[in-house]
């Protein structure tokens, strides 16, 4: 929604919805740049029962595993490809996922993939570049956090299998950025 709205004054936007929030619920804030900056086209989008609706898009170029929702495959953001997969979760209401950029030969490579090839190019991808990590709850993101090659190449050196190095660093990346988060907010409410 367009403008920094109160949760009262975003619930009012929705027609069949109660006129007050119900406790627990919440908005989250981000601007137009920082959305495009994330490479996501913005546009402002009022219809008859929004008025101040704005849209965010990407698009899925290839689904290449699905289970109620896509867990993995490409998208396509403002000409850029980005392959995303749930790495730990499918089924559960909390999960974690995985964003890389990826070039077009990548995409080439990965659109012909099956299988444990498709599984092991998505694991070279992950453990060869700083990728994004984030933590959904009930497909929501709460949380991202950037895993960098260090952090890699640690998490690499302790898998039991390359295919975990991933899932590993990125667990560790997300919990890392929560206990700056935790702890910033600690600090906030001492001053």
């Amino acid at each position: 929604m367009r403008g920094k709205l109160t949760v009262d004054e975003a619930v009012r936007c929705f027609p069949n919805r109660r006129s007050a929030a119900a406790p627990g619920e919440g908005v989250r804030y981000a601007t137009a740049g920082t959305l495009r900056e994330a490479l996501f086209r913005v546009r402002f989008t009022p219809n008859s029962w929004n008025l101040v609706h704005v849209s965010a898009a990407t698009k899925i170029d290839k689904m290449l595993n699905h289970y109620d929702i896509p867990l993995a495959g490409i998208l396509h953001q403002r000409g850029s490809y980005f392959i995303f997969e749930c790495l730990e979760g499918h089924a559960k209401d909390a999960n974690i996922w995985a964003y890389a950029k990826i070039d077009r030969a990548e995409r080439k490579a990965i659109r012909k993939s099956k299988g444990e090839d498709l599984q092991r190019l998505f694991t070279h991808i992950l453990s060869s570049r700083t990728f994004t990590a984030a933590l959904a709850i009930d497909h929501s993101i709460e949380i991202s956090a950037e895993v960098q090659a260090a952090q890699l190449k640690v998490a690499l050196a302790a898998a039991a299998q390359p295919v975990e190095a991933p899932k590993v660093a990125a667990s560790q990346a997300i919990h890392i950025k929560a206990d700056r988060v935790q702890n910033a907010g600690t600090l906030a409410a001492a001053c």
